[in-house]
């Protein structure tokens, strides 16, 4: 009988909630106040597990990951050593001189980041100055770092405004070199949720059938626990759990998203096949759950998979996979 084997590509260590910002749709919540982050020893030491399972890219994120710069760049520079892509994902906020902003973007470069993303729509704007991402694009320029900018929006798309505004300087930087825009809907989550009207999101009544899960991301949170990606907003969804605190046991951890029943199902059939099955197999739910527009597939797939415990859907899964059902 065939065993479950999920490839990994890519870790995602959301590296703290702590941020020098409140932003209102931040569904981690995150904020000054907060303490959480990961230790750096035990992060590093993650690292030594990636070669074994193949690992391709490291993502960084937070929070506000370079609040605690020189723990980053160690991991970075460890990552570099390995061969891996990294991706770090920032504010910006210290991007407030042309100086400062090459230094950063210097040590950043040198350690070994291969893509700066910068979160650069409205939300963040009320705190960081526009021209902070202008002197870091100038910078990463002058250092030949690749540099995207991530925009989060509403129905209104109001909040894509900045491109609009200084189009003509992103047209000219294009025409020399790409600059990557990500866009993503606002999901209605933490304290999205608590902040902003439920009519503003970006919502669709689809049931997502025949779409499949594209992700094959472990994540890891500030609180040291291990999820299936860094999409299911972990903290309200066990479901998504892995097994072990990654950061203890990582082959554990590793081991435990590869022989995942839910990951595999995710990937092959989709959310709405195990929505639909747990309804065959009259799976009890912990939670209902009223339906409901969807701001997107992870949205569908935390809505409705949070319903059931982990260990039921795991056991239907496995039964599934067993008898050849995908």
């Amino acid at each position: 009988m065939p065993e479950i084997c999920n490839s990994i590509d890519s870790v995602h260590l959301i590296y703290t909630n702590k941020c020098n910002i409140k932003c209102n749709h931040c569904v981690y919540s995150c904020s000054p106040e907060k303490k959480l982050k990961l230790n750096l020893e035990k992060s590093l030491s993650l690292l030594d597990s990636f070669p074994k399972f193949k690992i391709k890219h490291l993502g960084i994120s937070g929070g506000e990951p370079l609040l605690y710069l020189n723990e980053v760049l160690q991991i970075i520079f460890k990552a570099k050593k390995q061969g891996l892509k990294v991706t770090l994902l920032s504010n910006g906020f210290w991007g407030s001189s042309i100086e400062k902003a090459e230094e950063i973007v210097s040590k950043l470069k040198k350690a070994g980041v291969t893509l700066l993303r910068i979160s650069s729509d409205d939300f963040h704007q009320k705190f960081i100055p526009q021209q902070n991402i202008f002197n870091i694009l100038d910078a990463s320029r002058k250092q030949n770092l690749c540099v995207s900018l991530s925009f989060a929006f509403l129905n209104d798309y109001s909040q894509l405004g900045f491109v609009a505004k200084y189009r003509d300087y992103f047209n000219k930087i294009n025409s020399k070199e790409e600059l990557g825009f990500i866009f993503q809907p606002v999901q209605p989550i933490g304290r999205a949720f608590k902040k902003i009207p439920k009519e503003k999101f970006v919502s669709s009544k689809r049931l997502f059938k025949k779409e499949k899960c594209p992700l094959n991301e472990l994540a890891v949170s500030y609180s040291g626990k291990g999820f299936a990606c860094c999409n299911v907003f972990f903290d309200s969804n066990p479901v998504f759990m892995l097994n072990g605190l990654a950061l203890d046991s990582p082959e554990k951890l590793f081991e435990s998203y590869q022989k995942s029943p839910l990951i595999f199902f995710l990937r092959k059939k989709g959310p709405y096949f195990i929505t639909k099955l747990a309804e065959k197999h009259k799976l009890k739910k912990i939670k209902t759950i009223q339906p409901g527009n969807y701001v997107g597939l992870c949205s569908y797939c935390v809505h409705n998979l949070k319903q059931y415990s982990r260990a039921d859907l795991t056991d239907m899964l496995a039964e599934e996979f067993e008898k050849g059902n995908y």
